[in-house]
């Protein structure tokens, strides 16, 4: 993801950046939330259920699962950063959009 520079940005310009990334922020938070709750239901339930190389590839599978949704969230992390910023530009301007 590229760096913004929102002190450059016009009012109307930041305004659509905050709903296009407002957007995708609950986009992935939710599909991070029902991620980590499958890993969690299958850990809980499924995991005893199997042996053997069975048990080991499931076990892979799910420990690359949860990386890839820890990077998930760490994508998330710099979108929510970037919709923190545009809000604090908008209320240093006065803009009530962003209150």
């Amino acid at each position: 993801m590229e760096p913004v520079n929102l002190q450059d940005q016009s009012t109307k310009s930041i305004k659509i950046l905050l709903r296009q990334k407002q957007g995708e922020y609950f986009k992935t938070d939710q599909m991070i939330l029902r991620w980590r709750e499958a890993l969690e239901e299958y850990r809980l339930y499924h995991q005893d259920r199997w042996t053997g190389t069975t048990a080991l590839r499931l076990q892979a599978m799910a420990e690359n699962l949860m990386r890839h949704v820890s990077q998930m969230q760490e994508e998330n992390d710099k979108i929510r950063e970037i919709l923190d910023k545009a809000r604090q530009v908008l209320i240093d301007r006065g803009d009530e959009y962003a209150v």
